[in-house]
């Protein structure tokens, strides 16, 4: 038998008991997603926690990039218009979430401060004992300083505002990349302004500055660990390609195994008709012989008692 029983007092105890089974006691709140490490669930939720988002933040990473090297050089020339100092992409904007963990009332601003400083790492800004840590997860260095409220702290191009009251604990993610990918959009949209021109009095004509646009895809760009872009983005095909082959390679492995194991099952407990036929066809003549032991016995029997009389 199995029965749930809830406490009114008790709200976050669930009970369960089954006949033959040691009852046992289980949080309700109890997350069980770190329990599963195996199965169709247990790779659903691998890909989703960690493949997706480490697949994401390298996206994000590359088009941050792009929009960013491409926006600096942009603004370095001058349009047919004569303007100069345009953005080719809606420029790159910096972002601070809060933690779900958090429990005090800090409150965070990010802003970019300098494009040409960004490195398009991950951040995370944290609070203990009246400081704060601004630490960069990718290089794996931080800086401390008291937090006083309210705080300005500027690093690798990167503005914050930190106000209110953050308590020991507390976390907040920051980064200049975060959906860059998603939200990729051409800022111009008139083409005069497109900075063709390295100086203002060789409008039109010169297309300087439109060469180095384009060399832009063949440099060593260190947001990306020194690759170019067309090496970076290959290198991202390479690695889904690399990851879905030896998945693939894994399953089949498994499914062998898999198939293995049901025939050693099948030989050990399962049921063959052959077997089970020749077994009957057995029992049927050993019946056979006894009846016919038995008639014989029954006509010596009697052919004694004849000759007694």
């Amino acid at each position: 038998s199995v029965f749930f029983f809830f406490s009114s007092r008790r709200r976050h105890t669930r009970y369960i008991s089954v006949t033959g089974v040691q009852t046992c006691a289980l949080p309700i709140s109890e997350v069980v997603t770190n329990r599963i490490s195996g199965g169709r669930l247990g790779g659903l939720l691998n890909v989703r926690d960690t493949i997706l988002p480490a697949l994401q933040k390298q996206v994000d990473q590359l088009a941050a990039t792009v929009i960013n090297e491409v926006n600096q050089q942009n603004r370095l020339g001058f349009g047919l218009d004569g303007t100069t100092s345009n953005d080719f992409f809606d420029p790159i904007s910096a972002s601070a979430t809060a933690s779900s963990k958090n429990t005090g009332t800090g409150a965070v601003v990010a802003v970019v401060s300098s494009a040409a400083s960004l490195t398009f790492d991950d951040y995370q800004l944290s609070f203990a004992g009246g400081n704060y840590t601004v630490t960069n997860l990718d290089a794996g260095t931080s800086t401390t300083a008291v937090y006083s409220n309210p705080t300005v702290v500027t690093f690798e191009g990167i503005q914050l505002t930190i106000s209110g009251a953050p308590l020991a604990g507390d976390t907040f993610a920051i980064s200049a990349h975060k959906g860059a990918a998603a939200n990729m959009e051409v800022a111009i949209t008139n083409t005069d302004k497109i900075a063709a021109s390295s100086t203002a009095a060789g409008v039109p004509g010169d297309n300087l500055n439109a060469l180095s646009l384009i060399s832009i895809q063949d440099k060593a760009l260190t947001p990306l660990d020194g690759s170019t872009i067309n090496g970076f983005s290959s290198a991202i095909s390479g690695s889904v390609g690399s990851s879905l082959r030896a998945n693939r390679q894994e399953l089949e492995g498994q499914q062998l195994l898999d198939d293995q194991l049901q025939q050693l099952r099948a030989t050990v407990s399962g049921v063959s008709l052959d077997e089970e036929m020749i077994k009957l066809i057995q029992f049927q003549r050993v019946f056979q012989a006894a009846a016919r032991l038995i008639g014989i016995a029954d006509e010596m029997f009697e052919t004694l008692v004849n000759l007694k009389r």
